[in-house]
């Protein structure tokens, strides 16, 4: 298969859960990726990424 190039990817996350309360739930998550992908000899990672992602959420129960 000539057009498949391999690669790699590394997650970091963490995250906070806070509860103010019986009822509520304060959510944040953040997460670093890097990725790198071969080029199509497979020598240099030409097409590699890095990034960052914030996630929040608050949650109500009744």
């Amino acid at each position: 298969m000539n057009g498949l190039r391999g690669g790699q990817q590394t997650v970091w996350s963490g995250g906070v859960n806070w509860y103010p309360n019986r009822h509520f739930r304060v959510m944040v998550d953040f997460n670093h990726f890097i990725v790198s992908r071969n080029s199509n000899d497979g020598s240099v990672d030409i097409f590699g990424r890095n990034g960052n992602s914030l996630a929040a959420r608050v949650q109500a129960t009744f």
